[in-house]
């Protein structure tokens, strides 16, 4: 969705999972439409990533709900 990528980026820098900003792989790091978060997992093991991913998709869920509550 359009409008998350920071929100979910700081949602999980909030429980101690680092990810690439938001619209790094814009030029700038200007992502206008606010939606690329790229995920480099090029030092943490395999269990750690896996743990990751739980967390970033929580983090997904929990931000797409807060825009449609916010949307109401």
């Amino acid at each position: 969705k359009n409008g998350l990528a920071k929100t979910i980026v700081q949602l999980a820098a909030e429980v101690g999972v680092k990810l690439t900003p938001a619209g790094a792989t814009f030029p700038y790091g200007d992502d206008p439409n606010d939606n690329n978060i790229r995920i480099a997992p090029s030092v943490p093991s395999l269990p750690e990533v896996d743990q990751a991913m739980k967390i970033f998709v929580t983090c997904v869920k929990l931000a797409s709900v807060q825009q449609a509550l916010a949307a109401q």
